[in-house]
Order: C-alpha cells, then sequence, then structure tokens
C-alpha cells in the first residue's frame, strides 16, 4: 500500500478543455479533505499568489497532498521543491473551438460567474470565433504553451523563446504528462503510479456551442492553426512523452 503521508504534493496543472476537470474529480475523491482546488489565475490572475499560498499552509496531518485547479506552472514557485506536477494536453484546433464553445455558452452571469474569463472582462455569449481569437482577453494565443511558461497569468506576454521553455519543463519537471485523446490510459497509469483505486473517470461534456471542424472552411481552420502554432508542436511532445512513459510502465 502506498504511504500518501510520506509522497510529495501531487499539483494537476489544469489546463482548460483537455478532461482536466476529469482528473480533478479522481484527485478529489482519492484526497478527501487532503485535497485543495487551485486558485483560478484565469479569474483572478491578481491574487492567485496569495490564494495558493493559503491553500498549502498547515500542519503535517492536515496539509494538501493534492491541488488541482487552473494554475500557470510559474506558480511553483510557491510550492515546495518535491511537488510533483502532471497535467494533460489536447489537440490544439479542438481544444481551442472546445473554449470557445464554453466562452458564448448561455449563462447568467450574475449567479454563475465565468470560469475562464478576468472578472474585468465582460461576458459577450454572441461574440463570434473570429472575434474571440483577434481578443487576447477571450482566447488567448497557444493557451496550452502559457500554462506551462507564464510566471503568474496566463494573459502575460509570451517569451521569444516560450516554446523551447515549454517543451524543456514538460520534459523535466512534470512526473507525468497525458493527452485527452488518451486520457483513460493516462488515468489508468496515474492510477498505479500513485496507489489510486482503479477506475475510469467519467468525463463530463459541458454543453457549449463550439463549431464543428468538419463544417470549417480551410481559411478559418488555418487561422487557427496560426493562432496555436506553438501548441501544436508542445501537442506533439506530450502525445510522444505520454507514449514513452507507457511503453515503460509494467504490463
Amino acid at each position: 500500500m502506498v504511504d500518501r503521508e510520506r509522497q510529495p504534493l501531487l499539483v494537476q496543472i489544469h489546463i482548460p478543455k483537455t478532461a482536466g476537470s476529469a482528473l480533478r474529480r479522481v484527485l478529489s475523491k482519492e484526497y478527501g479533505d487532503r485535497f485543495r482546488k487551485a486558485p483560478n489565475t484565469f479569474t483572478h490572475p491578481q491574487v492567485a499568489e496569495e490564494r495558493l499560498r493559503a491553500r498549502v499552509t498547515g500542519e503535517n496531518d492536515t496539509r494538501p497532498l493534492a491541488i488541482a485547479g487552473h494554475i500557470v506552472f510559474g506558480l511553483r514557485d510557491l510550492l515546495p521543491s518535491d511537488t510533483r506536477y502532471v497535467t494533460v494536453l489536447r489537440e490544439p484546433v479542438e481544444r481551442t473551438l472546445s473554449h470557445y464553445g464554453y466562452l458564448v455558452a448561455p449563462r447568467d452571469p450574475k449567479e454563475r460567474q465565468h470560469g475562464l474569463l478576468a472578472r474585468d472582462t465582460p461576458y459577450r455569449p454572441e461574440l463570434s470565433l473570429e472575434e474571440a481569437l483577434e481578443d487576447p482577453r477571450y482566447l488567448p494565443d497557444n493557451l496550452q504553451t502559457r500554462m506551462i511558461v507564464c510566471r503568474r497569468s496566463p494573459f502575460e506576454q509570451l517569451p521569444g523563446d516560450a516554446l523551447e521553455q515549454a517543451k524543456e519543463h514538460l520534459r523535466s519537471r512534470f512526473a507525468f504528462v497525458g493527452v485527452t485523446e488518451r486520457f483513460d490510459e493516462f488515468a489508468a497509469l496515474l492510477a498505479r503510479a500513485f496507489g489510486w483505486a482503479p477506475r475510469v473517470p467519467p468525463r463530463k461534456r459541458v454543453g457549449d456551442l463550439r463549431p464543428e471542424r468538419a463544417s470549417m472552411s480551410r481559411e478559418a481552420l488555418r487561422a487557427l492553426e496560426e493562432h496555436d502554432a506553438l501548441d501544436l508542436e508542445l501537442y506533439a511532445v506530450a502525445s510522444d512523452l505520454q507514449e514513452q512513459t507507457l511503453a515503460r510502465a509494467p504490463g
């Protein structure tokens, strides 16, 4: 049996629209009251640092054993040096289309605030995909790269070597990297590694208004690929990393 008290803190960097919510639910069930939801660096980028500090405090018998949420990897400087990180990436065009669908899905913002917009960014359900791609407040370019590279907020300006940094972080700083398209295999791999109960995490599809990729014009698809050019390369690295990890895993 795995002694979780002796395990380092486990942190999930939850990139939006990658099946990360399913993984977060597994962590919540496995770790119970020793699980903490991370502050959201989309909605509260200015106070995420303060809130994360508060979440990781506590005595040995109350300290969190697992944290998950929409935090950028740059916040790692607030966490113990032996923290283990996991994340899931998704094919970038599909992820961006799903993100857009979530942005414009019907909601009452007074009753349910938007989870992927800064608090000073207005909710615009009439926003077209083209408008969202042009306005980084709604669809930041290369968001998956941003989540792995940015220091405090996914809305920061990316450094010139962002892709190289992101690749290196995935290869050397993350204990496990998976992809949405092979999520069940990834979840089973984590269960074995961390001693979780074997289960297939249920994945809930949130109702959205995402455009269907098959119906989009070549020009529209080209715009999406240009918008996420770094992410396309980073996703290939993530796919290779999951494949390598599965190949090393006992049968």
